[in-house]
């Protein structure tokens, strides 16, 4: 078995938790329904569906709730995984700024005002 690189999964953008309904869940409601028999069970329309699932829009709270009731599985799940998406992707320049520094072997100092927070040399 080949281990797991790292760096490749630290880089890696997290998926839009619209994409993971479209391929992981669909298919499965697929089996016995029409899209838009689909849409209209999570109350919107097919054209909103469909922009949930190729990430054009974020799932908000209210989307959360519907899929959740939909799926079983309560809107837990699609708030976190939408939190992630933003709370990661927003990081990923971040982290790599950060990266950079600590493979450079420079002092990196982080700040809150003007106080010292954390500092590490690398």
């Amino acid at each position: 078995m080949k281990p797991v690189d790292r760096k490749k999964v630290a880089a890696r953008r997290p998926i839009h938790p619209g994409i993971i309904f479209a391929e992981e869940v669909m298919p499965e409601l697929r089996r016995n329904r029409t899209i838009g028999e689909i849409a209209t069970l999570l109350g919107v329309s097919r054209q909103t569906l469909h922009r949930v699932m190729v990430a054009d829009i974020a799932i908000s709270s209210e989307m959360a709730v519907r899929l959740g009731k939909l799926c079983g599985s309560g809107p837990g799940i699609w708030i976190r995984l939408q939190g992630a998406l933003r709370y990661l992707g927003s990081c990923t320049p971040a982290r790599q700024s950060a990266r950079e520094d600590t493979d450079s072997g420079r002092t990196i100092t982080t700040r809150v005002g003007n106080r010292a927070a954390f500092e590490a040399v690398v």
